[in-house]
Formats: structure tokens, C-alpha cells, sequence
């Protein structure tokens, strides 16, 4: 089963996420996949909270900033993968020996690293955050950042089993449904 789970900043998705898989995964060894890179102390901060925030919940952490389909053989057949919006600015967006790098069209190879992710796994709980809705204008790397993730998010949500959106901690099903 892959589900994409949505919402806004600090709505509780991967919370929401996180306890999902566990029921999913009925008591089978779980990855969580986490794409954020330790470059700041924000970063660094939020990494922290969401280490302490599964501790002892039984997953298996793997960071992989990039190329996620790579590691599926490394991954239990159970994945949560956290998060997309991270997966496409680190894909999009790159700092290297000779400078910045800028990767505008990486849509159509992160949608293929997830669904090679899918094929591997059992279930796959993507957390993707809704970065939509706020009706601002932004400069025209951010728009094409927001419109790569946005083409990535309709295409995941198309061959989801189930869509969810969350919005203070309160989920409601937006495709699908969900037993476990």
C-alpha cells in the first residue's frame, strides 16, 4: 500500500505518518528514510526532534538526501519516506565544488525513484508538505521548485492507494481508504 500523507507546516504529518506505518507494518521491521540534510542548526534541530520523536517506535532510520531508489534493497518492506519537499529541493538544488547548481526538471526522475521504492516495499507512507495555498508570488527558482513538487505530488497521489490531509493533527481522507 502507498499512501501520501499532506498538510501544512507542523500540522502533524509525520506523526501521523510514523503511526500509520506502524499499523501498517503489523509489527514487521520498518524504515524510516529520511532526506533532510544536517547543513544548518535549524536542520540540525529538527533532525533531533524527530529522532527523539521515534524513539523506541522500531524503525530503522537510513538517510538518503538523493537517488532514494538506490538504497530500496537496504530498506525493510515497510518505508516511510520523510519527506518529498525536502527530496526535491535536495535533488533541485546543489552546492558542489564549482558552485551553485540549479537541476529544474527532477520530477519525472524522483517519481521513478519512488515507485521503484513502491515495488520494493509492502507499504510506503510518503510525507509531503502543502506549500500551495498561501497565494504568494515567489522568485522563479522557488516557482519552479513549487511546481516540480507540485507535478511530483499529483503524480504520486494518482497512483496512491490512499491520500491524507492533515490539518491540526486531524487527518481526513482525500483518496482511498485505509485498514489496519
Amino acid at each position: 500500500m502507498m499512501v501520501l500523507v499532506m498538510g501544512g507546516a507542523s500540522s502533524g504529518k509525520s506523526e501521523y505518518a510514523e503511526k500509520l506505518l506502524m499499523n501498517l507494518s503489523k509489527g514487521e521491521a520498518m524504515t524510516y528514510l529520511a532526506t533532510m540534510e544536517s547543513m544548518s542548526k535549524a536542520s540540525i534541530k529538527r533532525i533531533e526532534n524527530h529522532a527523539r520523536r521515534r524513539e523506541g517506535k522500531g524503525f530503522d532510520l537510513i538517510e538518503q538526501e538523493k537517488n532514494i531508489s538506490s538504497i530500496a534493497g537496504s530498506c525493510h518492506k515497510n518505508i516511510l519516506l520523510e519527506c518529498l519537499p525536502t527530496l526535491v529541493s535536495n535533488e533541485m538544488f546543489e552546492n558542489n565544488s564549482d558552485g551553485f547548481v540549479f537541476h529544474p526538471e527532477v520530477s519525472e526522475r524522483i517519481f521513478a525513484d519512488v515507485m521503484k521504492l513502491y515495488e520494493y516495499s509492502d507499504n510506503l507512507v510518503i510525507v509531503n508538505n502543502d506549500v500551495f495555498s498561501d497565494g504568494k508570488l515567489y522568485d522563479e527558482m522557488t516557482e519552479k521548485y513549487m511546481s516540480e513538487l507540485g507535478t511530483l505530488s499529483c503524480k504520486i497521489a494518482e497512483r496512491a492507494d490512499a491520500v491524507v490531509y492533515l490539518t491540526a493533527g486531524l487527518p481526513e481522507m482525500i483518496k482511498g481508504e485505509i485498514k489496519c
